[in-house]
């Protein structure tokens, strides 16, 4: 009998450990995807609010542009490619795609400028600023 009482209060113990942890597993990846959320800018009036958040309230937009995104980035794109990362924007889930570049002044059209790169869904895979007059200077927008 005794025996048995173990044997059940084991089975119990590892019911409720495996329940934890399947508990545990789904509120973490949950977790991770509240800490990255994806935002959408669908539209010229989601762009331009999130312009303003970010402290831009004077940018306009200057040109959109359709472009491809390269597949697999060289030397001269991976300082732009580790500029998303560090933004926590997805950027490479986009590479090889064709996307929607929107060129912003940022300085009542003086030599500062924002870019943001959506996709057709309107999610930003990207975004930086940069300044016209200093060649290679290029920063994010967060």
């Amino acid at each position: 009998m005794m025996k048995k009482g173990v044997l059940v209060l084991g089975a119990l113990g590892f019911a409720a450990g495996s329940i934890w942890l399947v508990q545990l597993v789904k509120s973490q990846s949950s977790k991770g995807d509240m800490e990255n959320p994806a935002i959408t800018l669908s539209g010229s009036a989601a762009r331009q609010t999130f312009l303003q958040e970010q402290g831009f309230g004077n940018a306009v937009c200057v040109a959109t542009d359709t472009i491809k995104l390269p597949a697999q980035p060289d030397e001269n794109y991976a300082a732009y490619v580790t500029l998303q990362e560090r933004q926590k924007l997805p950027l490479t889930q986009y590479l090889g795609d064709t996307v929607t570049r929107y060129t912003y002044c940022a300085d009542d059209c003086g030599t500062m400028y924002i870019e943001l790169i959506c996709t057709d869904a309107g999610t930003l895979a990207g975004a930086m600023t940069y300044d016209v007059a200093v060649f290679g200077d290029f920063g994010g927008i967060f």
